[in-house]
């Protein structure tokens, strides 16, 4: 009977963990090229401007892995510059130079929503872990003490 409470801990404990922390895949699989500027998510075409005015931001986080906060992209390197489009209200499309004189249209998709908080759900489901695990063996211990 102890053998059977135990390897049904020990099984419990392996689908908790499982659920709590997935394998990572070796890239995200994004919807689009993008890029964030002003907490704004602006999905990039291969549509060129010409009229470009003054230059607004540039990339500060690239990753083709994961999402962070600020004017991250991942597409773009950091560095890569922003600018407004002459005629055109910033908060509709932007301008993303690719070279020298080579800019393409990204249009606003609406708010980056960003909590960064990964880590902390992560570290949460360790601490949870560890009370399942130490209440369990306190159940064994418990079990195996009133047998006797």
């Amino acid at each position: 009977m102890r053998n059977i409470q135990f390897g049904l801990l020990v099984f419990i404990m392996m689908i908790f963990a499982a659920i709590q922390f997935p394998q990572n895949s070796l890239a995200t699989d994004w919807a689009y090229q993008f890029v964030i500027w002003e907490e704004t998510i602006y999905i990039v075409s291969d549509e060129q401007v010409t009229d470009v005015d003054e230059a607004i931001g540039q990339v500060t986080k690239y990753s083709d892995m994961k999402q962070y906060g600020g004017n991250f992209s991942n597409t773009y390197q950091k560095g890569t510059k922003y600018y407004a489009i002459k005629g055109v209200d910033p908060n509709k499309a932007i301008a993303v130079q690719l070279d020298k004189h080579v800019y393409v249209k990204s249009e606003s998709d609406g708010a980056y929503e960003y909590n960064g908080k990964g880590i902390v759900n992560y570290l949460l489901g360790g601490l949870v872990l560890v009370a399942v695990t130490a209440v369990g063996a306190m159940f064994f211990v418990n079990s195996r003490g009133k047998k006797k």
